[in-house]
């Protein structure tokens, strides 16, 4: 029985300090930029209320950061991936990666599409240097107006982390369960002896 004990309570010290050791990724990083937008046929549009996604992106950078992005340097280059369909929602692995911080899009939707204004939401990952955990968080992304004369439209975009765990279906409660049945398992066996 004191093994049993010693081997759960050395189990329980693993698992508290491995979560102890990495942080949860929070706060608020924005971005802008250029756009080039497709219609639905990949087509170049600069018609908003035909766009179904960006084709291609122009000089994106860090606009600003806070919380676990506030170390990115204002006009930091930005890594985007192209193209990038929100019309239907596809997901984007990643949507954009800088400074070791990465978002991975899950989904997306159309908040607003019409003529002047195109506003799109979405969520996914967040991901970040060593020392950060995956971590949920929601993207923004508009541009309003006319394109300009190279047919690229002004952007602005912010992803939000909410300082939570991501959603791991499940696999860490069947791991606690396997271990507590082999815990389980071995209290029987030297019981029998």
């Amino acid at each position: 029985m004191k093994l049993t004990s010693s081997i759960g309570a050395g189990l329980i010290a693993i698992v508290l300090t491995t979560a102890a050791q990495a942080a949860f990724i929070s706060g608020n990083v924005n971005f802008l930029g250029g756009a080039v937008l497709q219609d639905t046929g990949g087509a170049t549009t600069t018609n908003l209320s035909s766009a179904a996604g960006v084709k291609s992106w122009v000089a994106p950078r860090v606009l600003d950061g806070s919380g676990s992005f506030a170390g990115l340097a204002a006009n930091t280059p930005v890594t985007f991936t192209a193209p990038w369909v929100f019309n239907p929602s596809t997901a984007v692995t990643p949507l954009w990666s800088v400074g070791g911080f990465t978002f991975n899009l899950a989904s997306s939707f159309i908040a607003v599409q019409n003529n002047g204004f195109l506003s799109i939401g979405g969520t996914g990952t967040v991901s970040g240097p060593a020392g950060f955990e995956p971590t949920a968080g929601t993207w923004f992304f508009s541009t309003q107006g006319t394109a300009s004369d190279d047919q690229t439209f002004s952007w602005s975009s912010s992803t939000t982390a909410n300082g939570r765990r991501v959603p791991d279906g499940g696999k860490t409660l069947a791991l606690l369960g396997t271990a507590l049945l082999g815990l389980q398992g071995l209290r029987r066996k030297l019981h029998v002896r």
